[in-house]
């Protein structure tokens, strides 16, 4: 993501414009893992998709070579459901937050680009966490989608300005660094 800061007097807090250009890559489950990680143990995201996991290394390993494609595609249906009905459950927060980024990547991963962008335009900025308000429009940029893009520079903004634990601040700043390409 290429990102252009500049200090606002007012506030002292940097301003963010994206680049869809530079905003190519998207969120695996790998990068999810480091959000379950970052969770408590007790965590009902953790939990989902930990389960996720099990259910995907267990399929690999009943096959004989590979999976087949309607293998791979029946059970990633099967956790689209599992996951639309965790967030249907009323959970908030980052397990909302984090299960609204698996479930726009398993759709993704199922060739279902307008209900992903759907799930994805549907994040509550308000209760999502700082990191995830980031993947969301790091995620956001690999659509090549105006709207999206919009929506991930407010998601920046939001992240930026949130009040957060310094741990977490940590992180933001690690992510802008590591992730967004400051020009």
């Amino acid at each position: 993501v290429a990102v252009s800061a500049r200090a606002s007097q007012q506030s002292r807090r940097p301003t963010l414009r994206l680049s869809i250009d530079s905003m190519k890559r998207l969120p695996t489950l790998a990068s999810l893992l480091l959000l379950a990680g970052s969770l408590g143990a007790q965590s009902s995201f953790e939990e989902l998709f930990r389960r996720i996991v099990v259910e995907r290394r267990q399929l690999a390993e009943q096959a004989e070579s590979r999976p087949t494609p309607a293998q791979r595609r029946e059970l990633g249906e099967k956790h689209v459901e599992l996951v639309q009905a965790f967030l249907d459950g009323g959970t908030r927060g980052a397990d909302r937050a984090n299960a609204r980024l698996l479930l726009t990547d398993l759709l993704r991963s199922l060739s279902k680009e307008d209900q992903a962008k759907a799930v994805l335009l549907a994040l509550e900025v308000k209760d999502t966490p700082p990191v995830e308000l980031l993947l969301a429009a790091e995620m956001a940029g690999s659509f090549g989608d105006n709207e999206l893009t919009k929506s991930a520079s407010a998601w920046i903004e939001a992240a930026i300005q949130k009040p957060a634990p310094i741990e977490t601040l940590a992180r933001v700043a690690t992510f802008l660094m590591t992730r967004l390409v400051l020009i």
